[in-house]
């Protein structure tokens, strides 16, 4: 297969695991109009649709290959589906959101609960579905992650494989980016690779990659979406179009952020057409914008944006609008360390890039450090899913300072050339800044995208900017280094914390009788007993004369009239 087909695989699998999973959302909300319950049909349907888009797509691009090219594509994409769902259930979700909202959500969707009928019913009160607490996050937050994930649990039973979807966007943002890169003329596969691949592995991605957490999810379509700009503004072609609208519709509804971001790449693609004055792809582009905008704010979106405007007056509820959290409430919400409550949203950007990677638990503030020095209490928190300072690594800061002179003398030696590189920047930095909220690394994960963009425009320049290129290699080689410390810690912690689990829940599967079970604000814990075939009573608090036992952060059980002994 020549380079053409190669790229031409590159996007069709990319793109399939973007289309697959707007299909299922979309196929989902019209169920839910419909008054029909989520089942497996909705993610088998959302399948063989994007399969369809598959197909066509590789007739279209490569006529003269096209039976290589799509079976090629389907291979691919029916071994790395299996392999992601084997992936997902290896790691078992430990994290507090993970289980106390975002699994409560899935259940209940997954058990009946109707959010477009029944918008503000989401705790159990009908017999219906599962009764789970309410939650202010289920009721009010977009869902499309949970809708897909719901729906891939309904097709194979196991609470843990909807996580599937967190490693299928991580390949579609590597194959779409690699796409986008192997269309520079010059550029080496190996060069392409390598970028490629820092581009997708996201820390925050790592780190929210074995959870239930969607922020690992926006950081992969926004990378996958910038991929699909830059491709549009370098080739002719408008099949990028194509797959740019389903991810913005998954864009709007993973977060609340996801509505100012899909706004301001729809607004800088368009600035782009019109500066490249390409007046027919403009047009192309404004429609196919347009339309995901109505689709994912209004139809799609219909709950959270709708529901939460015509009962609480506000599509983003409760952080914005009449009946919105109080400042107080907000500051612990969002918790934002003291000693960036008076700074502004730019100051509190660079203090917490330069400041020592840390969870930073609400209300202390963050700490500094000297750039490049690393403490194994910083290495040891990228074992969390959610980092706020320093989020993208210990090393991370370092670099962006010392990148910025690298930067201005590339930009000064390429003179013209350098103005495409410079537009791309401001726009992923445009998407960065309209969050009030940038300083935490999980809420604009875009902000890696940075250093790489800079790294790979100054990885161009000619041959004979030798110093500039030698200080990308060093640069290159510490953000290696800077994502080998976060991707080791996490995966070393969160292997640790399966195997523990695993053995506690292989002890309860093998126990004589029921136990008693407080779960806590993790009721989702019941789905994950009992496809294990645990039997549980579960109570409010374990009976005086019983010794608790811990099987996951707060959540406690006890065996009836065991014999006290020392069991963990």
């Amino acid at each position: 297969m020549n380079r053409d087909g190669f790229r031409t695989c590159l996007f069709l699998t990319g793109s399939f695991f973007i289309v697959w999973p707007a299909a299922t959302l979309g196929l989902s909300v019209i169920g839910f109009a419909l008054g029909v319950p989520l089942s497996r049909w909705q993610i088998l349907s959302g399948f063989v649709l994007a399969a369809a888009f598959l197909i066509v797509g590789a007739v279209k691009l490569s006529p003269a290959a096209a039976k290589t090219v799509a079976a090629s594509s389907l291979g691919l994409v029916v071994v790395l589906t299996p392999a992601a769902a084997f992936a997902a259930e290896a790691f078992i979700d430990t994290s507090y959101d993970g289980r106390a909202y975002h699994q409560n959500t899935l259940i209940q969707m997954a058990t009946g609960w109707n959010p477009v009928a029944r918008p503000l019913e989401p705790d159990g009160r009908s017999l219906d579905y599962e009764p789970l607490p309410r939650s202010p996050w289920t009721v009010h937050f977009p869902k499309s992650a949970e809708t897909t994930a719901a729906a891939f649990v309904k097709a194979t039973g196991r609470i843990e494989s909807g996580k599937a979807f967190n490693i299928l966007l991580l390949y579609s943002a590597f194959a779409l980016s690699l796409y986008a890169l192997l269309g520079f003329a010059g550029l080496r596969l190996r060069s392409a690779l390598l970028f490629a691949s820092l581009a997708a592995l996201n820390p925050v991605t790592i780190c929210t990659l074995h959870s239930y957490y969607v922020d690992g999810q926006m950081a992969s379509l926004l990378t996958g979406l910038f991929a699909l700009i830059l491709a549009l503004w370098r080739e002719k072609g408008l099949w990028p179009l194509a797959v740019l609208g389903p991810a913005l519709v998954l864009t709007i509804n993973t977060k609340f952020p996801g509505l100012g971001y899909a706004f301001f790449l729809s607004g800088g693609l368009l600035a782009g057409f019109l500066i490249l004055r390409q007046g027919r792809r403009l047009l192309a582009a404004g429609a196919v914008c347009l339309l995901s905008g109505i689709i994912g704010f209004g139809a799609v979106g219909y709950n959270p944006y709708i529901t939460n405007w015509k009962h609480f007056g506000h599509p983003l509820h409760p952080a914005y609008g009449p009946r919105s959290f109080g400042e107080e409430d907000m500051k612990r919400f969002l918790s934002t360390p003291p000693n960036l409550a008076d700074k502004n949203r730019f100051e509190q950007f660079f203090i917490s890039l330069t400041s020592r990677s840390d969870y930073v638990p609400y209300p202390e503030p963050t700490r500094r450090k000297l750039p490049f020095t690393v403490t194994a209490g910083e290495v040891a928190s990228f074992g969390n899913t959610t980092i706020r300072a320093g989020g993208f690594g210990p090393l991370f800061g370092g670099i962006v300072l010392l990148l910025v002179p690298f930067a201005a003398v590339g930009f000064f030696l390429g003179g013209r050339r350098s103005l495409p590189h410079l537009g791309f920047v401001l726009l992923v930095a445009l998407t960065i800044a309209v969050n009030p909220q940038c300083w935490w690394a999980r809420l604009t994960p875009q902000a890696w995208l940075l250093p790489l963009i800079f790294l790979f425009f100054l990885s161009r320049l000619k041959p004979r900017r030798k110093a500039v290129r030698w200080g990308v290699a060093v640069l290159l080689v510490l953000t290696v280094m800077n994502l080998g410390l976060v991707l080791g810690s996490n995966t070393v912690q969160q292997t640790g914390r399966t195997l523990l689990l695993r053995r506690k829940l292989d002890r309860l599967a093998r126990a004589d009788r029921p136990i008693l079970l407080v779960t806590g604000a993790f009721p989702s814990t019941r789905a994950l007993l009992a496809e294990r075939g645990i039997r549980f009573q579960e109570v409010e608090a374990l009976p005086e004369g019983l010794k608790p036992h811990r099987l996951a952060d707060g959540v406690l059980y006890a065996r009836p009239n065991a014999p006290r002994r020392h069991d963990e």
